[in-house]
C-alpha cells in the first residue's frame, strides 16, 4: 500500500472521552483497536487507516449491539459532513453526537434540530454533548420534520458492526427518493459512497474500485 492510501494514527488520536454509562437498552462502552489497517472508506481519499499504537475508541451498544463508534473514520467522516452544513440543519439520529461536537465550531449554521426515536439515547448521550443554544433534541421521527424549512438534512442511517457491512446498504433509491421529496433542501447521508451525499467522500479511481471489491467481499461473506 502506498503513503496516500493510508492515513496514519499513533497513540496521540483523542476523539470523545465519555465515561461509561447505561440507560435502559442503551449503553455507552469502550474497545481498543489494536495495531492494524481498518477500513477509511474513500473519507478525505483514503482507503485505510493504520493504527501504529492501541488507541481506545468509544462505543455506543444498543440492546448490546455497536452502532456507533468514534474511530477516525466516523470522527473525521463526521467532521466533513458539519463542515459543509449551513443555515437551519435538520439532523436524524443522534448516535454519540459526534457532528454536533463538529458543528459547535461551524459558525454558518444557525439552528440545528436533532431527531432522535429512541429516548434511552437521547438520555445517555445529552450530558456529554457540548453547550450550544443552537441545539434542540427531540424524541421524534425526522420523517416528521423534514418537509419543514430547513437548508440541510443529515441523515446517520449506516449501523455497521466492527468492520462490517450492513448488508444490502446503501438503498440508493431510498437515498434518492428521500433527496426527491426535499429537492428544496441540502442532503447529506453518511455511510454514502458518493461525494454528492458524503462530502468527506473523495478517493481517486484507483483507490474508489478498490473499495467497491471490497465491499463486495465482505457482502458475499456476510451472506454465508
Amino acid at each position: 500500500m502506498t503513503e496516500k492510501e493510508v492515513l496514519k494514527i499513533d497513540e496521540n488520536w483523542k476523539a470523545l472521552r465519555y465515561e461509561k454509562r447505561k440507560v435502559g437498552h442503551a449503553e455507552i462502552s469502550t474497545c481498543i483497536y489494536k495495531p492494524g489497517y481498518y477500513l477509511m472508506e474513500g473519507i478525505d481519499g483514503y482507503l485505510y487507516f493504520e493504527v501504529t499504537k492501541p488507541i481506545q475508541i468509544t462505543n455506543l451498544k444498543i440492546s448490546g449491539d455497536v452502532v456507533m463508534v468514534d474511530d477516525p473514520l466516523h470522527w473525521i467522516g463526521m467532521k466533513r459532513i458539519a463542515e459543509a452544513c449551513y443555515g437551519k440543519v435538520l439532523i436524524g439520529g443522534l448516535g454519540l453526537g459526534i457532528i454536533l461536537h463538529h458543528l459547535k465550531n461551524n459558525n454558518k449554521v444557525t439552528r440545528i434540530i436533532v431527531c432522535e426515536i429512541d429516548k434511552d439515547v437521547i438520555e445517555l448521550i445529552d450530558p456529554f454533548l457540548p453547550d450550544d443554544s443552537r441545539v434542540m433534541i427531540l424524541c421524534e421521527s425526522i420523517f416528521k420534520f423534514s418537509t419543514r424549512p430547513f437548508d440541510v438534512i443529515v441523515l446517520d442511517v449506516l449501523v455497521k458492526g466492527g468492520n462490517v457491512f450492513k448488508k444490502g446498504f446503501p438503498d440508493m433509491r431510498a437515498v434518492r427518493a428521500f433527496q426527491q421529496l426535499n429537492y428544496d433542501k441540502k442532503v447529506y447521508i453518511w455511510g454514502v459512497n458518493n461525494s454528492k451525499y458524503n462530502p468527506g467522500y473523495c478517493p481517486s479511481r484507483e483507490i474508489e474500485r478498490r473499495l467497491g471489491v471490497l465491499k463486495e467481499e465482505m457482502e458475499k461473506r456476510n451472506y454465508q
